[in-house]
């Protein structure tokens, strides 16, 4: 799941430097090339950032669009949890946007999007330990938020996906596919319990 590989490279950038030059980015290793849209669109041409400040909201937006192969996107930023959200429908390349409104805009709690012909969307809500993937019919959902709420988003019963990838920052975002739900709320209990045991 690319969107768990975005997250794990972040992880492991930790407190290191990105920094674009062009179409051209520097970092402490090399990046995997499939990975670079991804920080070419956090970007602005000339920044450099810690690791840390690529996951404000606006700019994992950005990055996660830049993976996701969608053109423009309804997007809805909520600067407080409930409240009513900013909506706005992007261009079809909304990274210069969500650059500006990272520099400009209180950061928001949530930031969701959506594309125009329902074919994808992205959940992004504050703290950020769980990522989902779930492909259904003619869309991909992806999910980024406490892990609570990502169980929540399981246990919801409004789809079945094809498929459900899961990975979890306990986890070092290593990404796991399931069958189905089940299988994935089977595997989140194993690791949870298995993250009890390591920490005690």
């Amino acid at each position: 799941m690319v969107l768990a590989e975005y997250l794990a490279l972040l992880e492991a950038l930790g407190g290191g430097k990105v920094a674009r030059r062009g179409n051209r980015v520097g970092a402490p290793f090399p990046i995997p090339p499939h990975l670079k849209p991804a920080l070419l669109a956090a970007l602005e041409d000339g920044e450099a950032l810690e690791a840390g400040g690529l996951l404000h909201p606006y700019r994992l937006a950005a990055a996660l669009h830049a993976l996701s192969g969608a053109g423009a996107v309804w997007l809805t930023a909520y600067e407080v949890p409930g409240g009513e959200g900013r909506r706005v429908l992007t261009q079809a390349d909304p990274a210069p946007y969500l650059r500006w409104a990272a520099r400009s805009l209180p950061a928001p709690v949530r930031v969701h999007m959506l594309s125009p012909d329902w074919c994808w969307s992205l959940d992004l809500v504050l703290p950020f330990e769980a990522a989902l993937e779930l492909r259904l019919e003619h869309m991909t959902n992806w999910a980024v938020g406490p892990e609570g709420r990502a169980e929540w988003l399981l246990q919801g019963g409004w789809v079945t996906p094809r498929s459900v990838t899961v990975a979890l920052k306990g986890e070092d975002w290593q990404a796991w596919e399931h069958r189905n739900i089940e299988a994935a709320l089977a595997w989140w209990e194993a690791s949870r319990v298995r993250r009890v045991k390591r920490e005690a």
